[in-house]
């Protein structure tokens, strides 16, 4: 279907701007003249066929919904980066940016995690409207899934983004809880980083490079286990929960090897 409306010439069914879905019989042809051939047949290779295509179904709304894909597809592509970028204007023009991107990506993933949660519940309706009368429940489950996969991907994916967003963005905020909490953990590694310093555990200028492309670290390891979960999708909630596990014990671990310079503030 999605070859048929993207007017792909090498497909066998083909969709006219008229409404006309017609069969190409062209490839059926020359793949039964191969095996003809392949059997004794040599002369069929200089025979010439023309076939006419069959006609399948003539339809105006198969044009209309030709014009309507297409002005989708371009929406489609669009659109997203529209909103991002208006997204991001509302988070540079406000007064208390830092704060306005954790509410901005707070939404973000609970609005994601909604179409999830949406779409999950689309294929349970799906499923039961086809089955048992035109297909198994199973099988139209299956249809579901493929025809979705690349949607509950995406959804997924951008869930997860703005969650990290939200919580980075909230623990480095000004509040008093975050102020805290950041207080707390940083005494805490600052203690573990001293008692390994006087068991020969220093990691001398190295620490020092850490410390200094930390958040470049951490943003590459974000983007990269985003990348990952797009790559290998279906993204489930096992590799959704690998993710942050791995963003937590990497975090971690650059606490205990980085080494703040002298007087800094940890």
């Amino acid at each position: 279907m999605t070859a048929v409306l993207d007017a792909d010439p090498d497909h066998a069914v083909q969709l006219s701007d008229g409404g006309d879905l017609t069969l190409r019989l062209e490839p059926f042809v020359e793949s039964l003249k191969s095996i003809l051939i392949d059997r004794g047949l040599t002369f069929l290779d200089r025979v010439d066929v023309q076939v006419q295509p069959v006609v399948l179904v003539q339809s105006g709304d198969l044009g209309t919904a030709r014009l309507v894909y297409r002005d989708a597809v371009v929406a489609g592509y669009w659109l997203p980066w529209v909103s991002l970028g208006l997204l991001a204007a509302g988070v540079l023009v406000a007064n208390r940016r830092r704060r306005a991107l954790s509410i901005t990506a707070a939404i973000f993933a609970v609005l994601f995690v909604a179409l999830a949660i949406t779409i999950h519940w689309a294929g349970l309706a799906f499923a039961d409207a086809i089955s048992p009368t035109y297909a198994p429940a199973a099988v139209a489950d299956v249809v579901f899934v493929q025809l979705t996969v690349l949607v509950s991907t995406t959804v997924r994916v951008l869930a997860v983004l703005g969650a990290l967003v939200a919580v980075s963005a909230w623990f480095h905020g000004p509040s008093r809880f975050a102020t805290a909490l950041r207080t707390v953990v940083g005494s805490g590694f600052a203690r573990v980083r001293a008692a390994l310093d006087q068991n020969g555990g220093d990691t001398g200028a190295f620490g020092r490079l850490i410390d200094r492309f930390r958040s470049v670290i951490v943003g590459g390891a974000t983007a990269l286990g985003l990348v990952l979960l797009v790559l290998l999708r279906p993204v489930t909630m096992n590799s959704i929960a690998w993710l942050f596990v791995s963003l937590a014990f990497l975090s971690v671990a650059l606490e205990l090897v980085r080494r703040p310079s002298a007087g800094e503030v940890e």
